[in-house]
This record gives structure tokens, sequence and C-alpha cells, in this order.
């Protein structure tokens, strides 16, 4: 089952590029702070929750959370004996790409990385 969590990066480095207050380049958001730039946000939920854009699946193992910017989201998980880092359409939830990343992570808490791509 795959898990999208916050926790430490895979890639170090200055944000280079425009970004709008809907990017989350790295962990814990554009200044490390955990706080949204977003505005206009609801202050109660709707009864039933905000509508399901998309679901992925497939994403494998893991703890790894989410970094979103330029329309895409980055994330890791781990199938068999690989670790892996991807990318979606962060629209849509189309696989854009996935690549090896190392070995699998095995651990008496939970398999899987526990990193946040950062994007630069």
């Amino acid at each position: 089952m795959a898990r999208c969590r916050f926790a430490g990066p895979l890639l170090m480095g200055w944000l280079v590029l425009s970004v709008s207050a809907a990017d989350w380049p790295q962990w814990r958001g554009l200044r490390r702070d955990g706080i949204s730039l977003e505005t206009g946000l609801l202050d109660v939920w709707p009864a039933g929750g905000p509508p399901q854009i998309w679901k992925a699946q497939g994403l494998g193992q893991g703890y790894a959370a989410c970094a979103i910017t330029q329309g895409r989201l980055f994330t890791q998980g781990q199938r068999g004996d690989h670790q892996f880092v991807l990318a979606l359409d962060a629209a849509q939830g189309k696989r854009l790409w996935e690549t090896p990343a190392g070995p699998a992570f095995l651990q008496d808490r939970g398999d899987g990385p526990r990193g946040t791509p950062t994007v630069d």
C-alpha cells in the first residue's frame, strides 16, 4: 500500500525556478516551515469532505512525502528489492516516469523509503 508522509530530502538545492502558491517543492513546503501560501481556503469542510480528484495506486511501500512543483508530484516508493523515485501529473495522477533509486530498505517499523524528493 502506498503511503505519502513528510520526511527528509532526496535532492538538495536552491529553488531557481519561479514557483506558484500551489508549489510544495521540498520537505515541509516552500520555506520548510510547513505553512502553505494558498489563499481562499475553506474555513469549514463540506459534510462529505472535499471531492476526490484522482487516486494513484501501485506506488509501492514506504513513508515518503510528496513534493509538488510546476504541475508535477514527486515521491518515492519501494517494490520488491528496490526503491524508486517517480513523478505524476499533479492534475490527473498519471504516472510520468519512474527510476530506481537504490536497494530495498527493510526495517521492523515498516519497509520502504522515508524521504521527500526536493525539486531544484
